[in-house]
Formats: structure tokens, C-alpha cells, sequence
């Protein structure tokens, strides 16, 4: 009886890896969206980097049967970040942001399962903000305000349903 339990114990522990080794993306291949391991031709589950050719990192993240799955960052060429956010079955989900070249934030917002949703800000290279508005159901709704590089309003925009209602031109600064 305690042969068989310290056993069973065994198999538990060492069925399953310790840790999750990082991969390079050399050992995959892409087939119609989906990540495949080149070695066992099975989609992919795991954590992988994707390298730029000067060795620096392009990005990083996890896949699940293929698809990515949970967080994510991605990088310019020179290592300042590009983007970061998490994925659902290969979809953008939850909050996302995107950087310029400066490292500084160019635009943030949510997806529900890569689908644009709530509050968007788009930001100029230094740090202003230049668009602001609401995506319902991946498209434009409600109000959209764009502003100049000093941060002043320039116009605002209605929007319904992906169409834009009214265009409002400020005309003194």
C-alpha cells in the first residue's frame, strides 16, 4: 500500500515540467493563423520569443494550441516596448497600450475578445494627448475630441455606430 501511494506521488509530481522553457521561434511554423512546434508538427502550447535579426527581441508571450494566449509584449528594434497587453484565444482582451519610438505612451484602451471597446486615448510623441473617444462593439460611438500637439482642443466629433453624426470645428485657440 505505501509502495503504491509513494508512486502514484511520483507519477503526479514529475507528469508535468517544473518549468515552462522559453522557445525560439525558429522551432515553429505558422499554418493558417496557427503556431505549430516544426518538431512534432502539433500546434504549439508554451512560451516563445521572436527575435529581430540584430538578436534583440521583437516579442514575447505565450501560445495555447497555437493561438496567443495571455500576456504579451512586443518591441522596436532598438528594446523600448511597441506594445503590451493580454490575448484570449488569440484575441486582444482587456486593457492594451501602444508606444511610440520615444518610449513614450501613443495610444490605450480595451478589447472584449479583439473587439475595440470604452475609452480610447491616442497620445502625440510628447506625451499630449491628441484623440480621445468610446468604441462600442468595435466601432466609433459617442463623442471623439482630437487636439493639437499643445494639447488644445482642435475638434469634436459625434459618432453613432461607426458613422460620423456632427463635426464640430474649434475656432479659436
Amino acid at each position: 500500500m505505501p509502495i503504491k501511494f509513494y508512486l502514484y506521488i511520483f507519477i503526479i509530481i514529475f507528469s508535468k515540467p517544473a518549468f515552462s522553457e522559453i522557445i525560439n521561434e525558429n522551432n515553429l511554423f505558422k499554418r493558417e493563423g496557427l503556431f505549430f512546434n516544426k518538431f512534432t508538427n502539433e500546434l504549439f502550447t508554451g512560451s516563445v520569443e521572436f527575435k529581430y535579426k540584430n538578436g534583440k527581441i521583437r516579442s514575447r508571450g505565450s501560445f495555447k494550441m497555437g493561438k496567443e494566449e495571455g500576456y504579451w509584449e512586443d518591441y522596436n528594434e532598438d528594446g523600448s516596448f511597441f506594445s503590451k497587453g493580454n490575448y484570449i484565444n488569440g484575441k486582444p482582451h482587456g486593457n492594451f497600450k501602444f508606444y511610440h519610438e520615444n518610449g513614450i505612451l501613443e495610444e490605450e484602451g480595451d478589447f472584449i475578445f479583439g473587439i475595440k471597446t470604452g475609452n480610447w486615448k491616442t497620445y502625440w510623441d510628447n506625451g499630449n494627448l491628441k484623440k480621445e473617444g468610446i468604441w462600442k462593439n468595435g466601432k466609433a460611438n459617442g463623442l471623439f475630441k482630437f487636439y493639437n500637439f499643445n494639447g488644445d482642443i482642435l475638434k469634436i466629433e459625434t459618432w453613432d455606430n461607426g458613422k460620423k453624426v456632427t463635426n464640430t470645428i474649434k475656432t479659436s485657440l
